[in-house]
C-alpha cells in the first residue's frame, strides 16, 4: 500500500473511544491521525458511604456510555462502516463482583474506598513485619508485581477482601471480580477479561515479562481470593471480540465492529499525550493527577511510593507517581465554597466557572501574596503515602482576598507536583527539560504557566488536553488493528502551545516550595493524631491520652528506676521516650526503636517504621517474650522485636533496650544532614546539633564483623547481621546513652577502617561519602 493510501486509511478509519472517569463518561469519535471528530459527556453519580466508602453503580457507567455514544453518532452522522472498533479507557483500581451471567452483584468500590483497610492489614502482616507488611510477602510482591497492596484498602486487593469478609453471600455468588475497564468490555463483548494494567492492583500477577503478564499461585494464595474468581488476562492491544448483537443494534453500528481491550486511564493518557519514547514524561491533571513516563525496565521506589508497571507498549513499563487530589481541589472550591447551594447562595449553575477562575488567577501576583495551599483533601500517595494528610490554607491574613485563594489553589497543586518531580527524575536517572500536560487541568493556560514556573520546565500543552485518554484509547485500538504503530502515533501528536518558565519568578516559587515542604514536615504528626485512620478522631480522647502519658512519665521519674511495668503503663512510657529518641534523630522506626519489659512475661515494643512524633499508646505493641505473639497494638511491631526479646531473655536484669540502624547507615552515608537537638536533656548531652544518616541495608556486610570490635562488654550490645545494634540497660535513659556510646565508637573505628586493606573493596565514591559523614 502506498504512503498516500496509508494516510487516507488513517484519516478515514474512526474509533469510538470511551473515557470513563470518576466524574462521568466521555465518548469520542477519533480518527487515527489523533483528531477528535465529536465527543459527548454524561455525569455518573458518586455515592459516599459511611466508613470511608466510595461507590458507583456499574449500570450507571453503562447507561452513560450508551447515552454519550448515541449522541456522538447522531451528531457526527458518520457512516457506521467507517467505525473500525470500540476501545475504552477507564478509571483504575475499581472492583465489581459479577455473577456468571455478567450481572453486577453490588455497586463498584472505587479507588477512594478504604473499607477494606482492616482486612488487607490482617492479610499483609506476619511474624516479621516492616511498615505493616510481612517482610517475606512484601519482598515477593515487589519482586513479582513491582508494588504491594495499599494498607489503606484503596485498591482491589482490599476491596475483594472486604466483600469476602463483610458480604460472604456476595462472594459466594461472584463468578469474577472485574475492574471498570473489564466491566465495560464484558458488556460490549460478553467476555470476562482483564488487561495487564487493569489487574495490576489486585497484586496477584507476575509482571517481570511485560509481554507475558500471568497469575502467580503464591500471590493468589496470599490474596485470600479463590483463583477462579480472577478473569483471563489479555494485552491492551488485543482484539477481544466483536460487539454483542444487541449492543451493535442499539448503537446502530455494524455487527462486526471489533472491540480492542483498551487500558486504564494512566496507560491511555500516556499514549494520548504522545510521550511514548523512553523517559518522555506527561503530567495528567484530572480529579487526581500523576506524572508518568515509559521506561525499559521494572523498578520500584518504596520510599517515594513509585513503580514502573505494565502498560500498553510491548516490552515497556510505565513509571507512575500519583497525587491523590489535583483538579478535585478546584471542584471543591467551586462546589463547596464559591457556589455551594445553601442559604447563602440559592442560584443555579454558573457557566464556565473554571474559565472565570483562570481569569482571576491570571491577574493575581505569583506567590499569592505569601498564601500557601496544601491540596491534600483526601490524603496523599506520592512522594509520601499518607492517608492522614488534609488540605489547608497557610498564612491567611486580612490582606488576602478570594483572588489570592484561587491562585493559591492552583499553585498548591503545582507545588505538590514539584515535590513529586525530584523522585521521578531520580527514578528516570535524568532531569526533565519538558513535560506534556494532559487532562482537564491542561486546558487552563494560567495553570500551565504556573506549572512551568513552579517546576522550572517547559510545559507542552496538547491541542486537546481534555481528550488525551480518548485519543490514547483510539491509538491503542489502531495498533491492535494493525493499522498504525506506537511510534507513528507519537509523531501525530498535536500541541497547542509551549509554556516556558519565567526566570524572575523562580525565587518566589523556591521560597513557596521551601515553606510547603516545611509545613508537611511539621504538620505531619498533627494530622496523624487528628486522622489516625484517615478520618476524624475525638480530640478530647486524644488530649486525655496525652495527659495520662505525661502523668505516668512524671510518676516514673519521681519513683526512680522502675521494675517491669504494667502493659498499659509501659506503652505510655514508650511513647514518652520516643519523643526523646525523635529529638536525638531517630525520626521513625527504621532509624531506631525501643522496648520495655512488662509484667506477665511480655514486653512493649515500638511499631515498624512509625513516626515517633505521632505515636499513640495504642500503637505500641505488647508481645510475649518467649513466642513473640502479639497481645495488643494497633500497628505492627518493629522488625527487630526478636532481637529485643533475645536480649531481654538473656539478661533478666535489664528492663529496657534501644535499637539503632545508625552506625551501618553511617557507612554508606546516603544522607548527610544536621539535626537541631530540641530536647533539653539530649541537648545537654550532645550539644546543639548532631549529624544524621540514612539507613541502607546493602553493601555493608564487611562492617558487621568490624562492629563486633566496638561492642564493649559493659554496653551489653547485641547484633544481628546488617540489621543494626540493640543495647540493653537497667533503664531507658541509660540505654539511650549506650546507643550514643556505640555510635561514637563505631564512627571512630570506621575512620580507621577506610584506610584498611579490608575496606579497599569499597568504591571510591562510597569511601568519600563515608569520610564526609564522620
Amino acid at each position: 500500500m502506498s504512503n498516500s493510501a496509508d494516510h487516507s486509511l488513517i484519516e478515514e478509519t474512526l474509533i469510538l473511544a470511551v473515557d470513563l472517569g470518576t466524574s462521568g463518561c466521555k465518548t469520542a469519535l477519533v480518527d487515527l491521525a489523533g483528531r477528535v471528530r465529536a465527543w459527548e459527556f454524561a455525569p455518573v453519580d458518586l455515592h459516599v458511604i459511611a466508613g470511608h466508602g466510595a461507590e458507583q453503580n456499574p449500570e450507571d457507567w453503562w447507561q452513560a456510555f450508551l447515552t454519550t455514544a448515541r449522541r456522538v453518532l447522531e451528531k457526527s452522522a458518520v457512516d457506521p462502516r467507517k467505525i473500525a472498533a470500540v476501545c475504552c479507557s477507564t478509571q483504575g483500581e475499581c472492583t465489581v463482583p459479577v455473577d456468571a451471567q455478567g450481572q453486577a452483584l453490588m455497586n463498584a468500590q472505587l479507588w477512594m474506598d478504604m473499607r477494606g483497610e482492616d482486612h488487607i492489614k490482617r492479610r499483609s502482616r506476619g511474624a516479621i513485619s516492616f511498615s505493616g507488611y510481612d517482610v517475606f510477602k512484601l519482598m515477593r510482591w515487589i519482586r513479582l508485581t513491582g508494588g504491594a497492596p495499599a494498607l489503606s484498602g484503596k485498591d482491589p486487593a482490599g476491596h475483594m477482601l472486604f466483600i469476602k469478609e463483610e458480604f460472604p453471600e456476595v462472594y459466594e455468588q461472584t463468578h469474577k471480580f472485574l475492574g471498570a475497564l473489564d466491566f465495560l468490555n464484558l458488556r460490549l463483548t460478553g467476555r470476562f477479561v482483564a488487561t495487564g494494567d487493569s489487574i495490576l492492583t489486585s497484586w496477584v500477577t507476575d509482571n517481570r515479562r511485560p509481554n507475558d503478564i500471568r497469575y502467580d499461585d503464591a500471590l493468589i494464595r496470599t490474596s485470600g481470593i479463590d483463583r477462579h474468581k480472577f478473569p483471563e488476562i489479555v494485552a491492551c492491544t488485543d482484539v477481544i471480540g466483536s460487539l454483542l448483537p444487541e449492543v451493535a443494534e442499539d448503537l446502530g453500528l455494524a455487527a462486526d465492529t471489533r472491540v480492542v481491550a483498551g487500558a486504564i486511564d494512566t496507560t491511555a493518557a500516556a499514549i494520548g499525550s504522545g510521550a511514548i519514547a523512553d523517559c518522555e514524561a506527561h503530567l495528567y491533571i484530572g480529579t487526581s493527577s500523576w506524572i508518568a513516563a515509559h521506561v525499559p525496565r521494572k523498578k520500584t521506589d518504596v520510599i517515594s511510593s513509585m513503580a514502573s508497571v505494565p502498560c500498553a507498549l510491548p516490552d515497556k513499563y510505565l513509571l507512575i507517581a500519583t497525587q491523590t487530589t489535583a483538579g478535585g481541589n478546584l471542584s471543591y472550591l467551586k462546589e463547596r465554597i464559591l457556589y455551594h447551594q445553601d442559604e447563602l447562595l440559592q442560584e443555579q449553575g454558573v457557566p464556565d466557572v473554571y474559565k472565570i477562575l483562570d481569569r482571576i488567577a491570571a491577574r493575581t501576583p505569583p506567590g499569592s501574596r505569601g498564601l500557601i495551599y496544601m491540596p491534600w483533601l483526601y490524603g496523599e500517595r506520592c512522594p509520601v503515602d499518607d492517608g492522614s494528610l488534609r488540605a489547608g490554607l497557610f498564612n491567611l491574613s486580612l490582606e488576602h482576598s478570594r483572588e489570592d485563594m484561587i491562585r493559591a489553589f492552583l499553585e498548591g497543586v503545582a507545588l505538590n507536583t514539584r515535590w513529586m518531580l525530584k523522585p521521578v527524575e531520580s527514578f528516570l536517572g535524568r532531569k526533565l527539560e519538558s513535560i506534556t500536560i494532559a487532562g482537564g487541568g491542561g486546558a487552563s493556560d494560567i495553570w500551565c504557566e504556573i506549572f512551568a514556573d513552579v517546576l522550572g520546565v517547559t510545559i507542552r500543552q496538547l491541542e486537546e488536553p481534555v481528550q488525551a485518554n480518548a485519543i490514547g484509547a483510539a491509538g491503542i485500538a489502531g495498533v491492535g488493528l494493525g493499522l498504525i504503530s506506537f511510534d507513528q502515533l507519537a509523531g501525530r501528536t498535536r500541541f497547542r502551545r509551549d509554556f516556558e518558565p519565567h526566570p524572575e519568578r523562580r525565587a518566589i516559587y523556591d521560597r513557596s516550595f521551601k515553606v510547603y515542604t516545611e509545613l508537611h514536615r511539621r504538620l505531619r504528626p498533627v494530622y496523624r493524631k487528628l486522622n489516625p485512620r484517615g478520618g476524624a478522631q475525638n480530640m478530647n480522647e486524644s488530649r486525655a491520652k496525652e495527659s495520662q502519658a505525661k502523668r505516668h512519665t512524671q510518676k516514673s521519674r519521681d519513683a526512680g528506676t522502675p521494675g517491669p511495668l504494667e502493659p498499659e503503663a509501659a506503652r505510655e512510657a514508650v511513647v514518652a521516650t520516643c519523643l526523646q529518641l525523635a529529638d536525638l534523630g531517630f525520626l521513625a522506626g527504621i532509624g531506631g526503636n525501643l522496648a520495655i519489659r512488662t509484667t506477665g512475661g511480655c514486653f512493649a515494643v515500638t511499631p515498624s517504621a512509625a513516626d515517633y512524633y505521632a505515636l499513640e499508646p495504642a500503637d505500641i505493641c505488647i508481645l510475649k517474650l518467649d513466642s513473640l505473639e502479639k497481645i495488643a497494638g494497633e500497628m505492627e511491631p518493629s522488625v527487630e522485636s526478636g532481637m529485643h526479646a533475645a536480649l531481654l531473655q538473656y539478661r533478666p536484669d535489664l528492663q529496657a533496650s534501644v535499637h539503632t540502624h545508625q552506625p551501618i547507615a553511617s557507612a554508606v552515608a546516603l544522607l548527610n544532614r544536621r539535626l537541631e537537638v530540641r530536647h533539653p536533656a539530649a541537648r545537654a548531652a550532645l550539644g546543639a546539633s548532631i549529624e544524621l544518616t540514612s539507613y541502607a541495608p546493602s553493601g555493608t556486610g564487611f562492617l558487621v564483623n568490624a562492629f563486633r570490635k566496638v561492642l564493649l562488654a559493659d554496653v551489653n550490645g547485641y547484633i544481628l547481621r546488617n540489621h543494626g545494634i540493640v543495647c540493653g540497660a537497667p533503664d531507658l535513659k541509660q540505654a539511650v546513652r549506650n546507643v550514643q556510646h556505640i555510635e561514637n565508637e563505631a564512627a571512630r573505628y570506621l575512620r580507621c577502617a577506610i584506610s584498611d586493606a579490608k575496606a579497599s573493596k569499597l568504591p571510591a565514591y562510597v569511601q568519600k561519602q563515608v569520610l564526609a559523614s564522620l
